[in-house]
């Protein structure tokens, strides 16, 4: 009769021990579900996360190319430019040869009228 009692005793025990392991176990996959939620939110933060840098990118990408166009724009204007006022100087110059060679056109023909 002891060992029926020592035997329901310890049966008892282990069916506390048994229901214990299984309120930890339903903690811990309560805990992992937790988890697993947060894991899913982080991970859709991050596909939005990564959706915007690629937008961003995108974005980049176009403004350095309308940059780049602009950019060589505006150097072939500085061209342009820079020929043009290469033209004006050579036309200056031949209207200042011009001029000078009047000028000593004018002095001979004063020089020789004085004479």
């Amino acid at each position: 009769m002891a060992d029926l009692k020592s035997i329901e005793k310890q049966l008892d025990q282990l069916t506390t021990m048994v229901g214990q392991l299984i309120e930890k176990v339903n903690h811990l996959d309560h805990r992992f579900g937790n988890l697993e939620s947060r894991m899913d939110s982080l991970e859709n933060q991050m596909d939005k996360l990564e959706t915007r840098m690629d937008s961003l990118e995108n974005r980049f990408d176009e403004l350095n190319g309308r940059f780049e166009d602009e950019q060589k724009r505006t150097q072939n204007g500085f061209d342009e430019l820079l020929k043009e006022m290469r033209n004006q100087n050579h036309v200056i110059d031949f209207q200042r040869n011009k001029i000078a060679r009047n000028e000593e056109e004018i002095y001979v023909l004063k020089q020789a009228m004085q004479s």
